[in-house]
């Protein structure tokens, strides 16, 4: 074999591996974070979420929620009843929620945190903040009339900021921490008896987390929905025929009670 041969040969399998290892690099670049979380509000849910698109999906139901570069427009959007609410991203991260129709939820969204603590949980590294107050009316609100409160984030997820927030604004958890919100935990002192009266206390859990994966996932999973009602309020996506049925199940079993 001639020199030259050889170094064409050496220079091939050169191009080869260094195309082999930018295809490893790009797919392990592409991997979309999944995470199964319980949580108040949306109930069971699985999101998806990398740096080019999120989709929350509420398990048990036709329900959720698309958003994708690079506008990332937010829809929420129900299969069955075929509604949909959409927004411009920077009025998602600022609309009030309403998921039943009670009135509009406690927006937690606007929470202020304390720096972070770098602990791990989940068997991996993540972010602790503490809940400190509250941002209200330009000021910020300590926290003396209303709980404090645990927030753990995942952070270095190579997903895309405007994801991170339509995330946090979706589950209702603190939107100031730089990561995918994995655990809301809402404390207060344990319930007390006075004067007859009893005070409700203690821990509650408004975000849980029970499995992270890493998979790859296409971008045709992210597509919107075309030709839905438009609607006003999460709660008319919500209300669906199977929504409804659970409804009246509930009705039912507290009328026979």
């Amino acid at each position: 074999m001639s020199a030259r041969s050889f170094t064409k040969i050496a220079l091939t399998l050169s191009i080869l591996l260094l195309v082999d290892y930018s295809a490893a690099l790009a797919q392990k670049a592409d991997k979309t974070v999944v995470i199964t979380q319980i949580g108040q509000g949306l109930g069971t849910t699985k999101t998806y979420i990398n740096r080019r698109a999120i989709k929350v999906v509420i398990l048990g139901s036709t329900t959720y929620l698309v958003a994708r570069a690079p506008k990332w427009q937010v829809m929420f959007c129900n299969d069955e009843n075929r509604k949909a609410l959409s927004m411009p991203l920077a009025e998602w991260l600022k609309h009030d929620t309403y998921t039943t129709y009670a009135g509009k939820e406690w927006d937690r969204f606007v929470l202020t945190l304390s720096p972070p603590r770098d602990v791990k949980k989940f068997g991996r590294p993540v972010k602790f903040y503490k809940i400190v107050g509250a941002f209200k009316a330009g000021h910020v609100m300590p926290c003396k009339r209303m709980p404090n409160g645990d927030y753990y984030v995942l952070p270095d997820m190579n997903v895309a900021s405007q994801a991170l927030g339509i995330m946090q604004k979706a589950l209702n958890c603190p939107g100031t921490a730089s990561g995918i919100p994995l655990e809301l935990t809402k404390r207060e002192p344990d319930k007390e008896m006075k004067a007859f009266m009893s005070t409700p206390g203690g821990d509650e859990h408004m975000l849980c987390t029970d499995k992270i994966e890493e998979i790859v996932v296409p971008d045709s999973f992210f597509v919107y929905p075309k030709n839905y009602a438009q609607a006003k309020l999460e709660v008319t996506v919500l209300n669906d025929d199977k929504r409804r049925n659970r409804v009246d199940d509930v009705a039912k079993d507290l009328i026979q009670d």
